[in-house]
């Protein structure tokens, strides 16, 4: 199943739209972890990538969260 991922309460600049149109691995990987993503696995995670950040090097790791979860919501500004 192929889910929408446009929502009609934002804005017509929704950046996850905008994305996966200009990117289609990106747009692969999103509709693979929305399919699943469900009330048994309600929080999923796409790793993008681990950095050494700084000068000290700091490993920190890049991913992207789709949840479920309201504890898990941020704010969207």
């Amino acid at each position: 199943m192929v889910h929408n991922l446009k929502n009609p309460e934002y804005d017509d600049e929704f950046l996850l739209e905008k994305i996966a149109s200009e990117s289609p691995t990106f747009k692969s990987y999103i509709q693979q972890a929305l399919k699943d993503t469900n009330k048994k696995y309600p929080t999923n995670q796409i790793w993008l990538g681990t950095l050494p950040l700084g000068k000290e090097k700091i490993e920190t790791q890049v991913n992207l969260t789709i949840t479920q979860e309201p504890r898990h919501f941020i704010d969207e500004n």
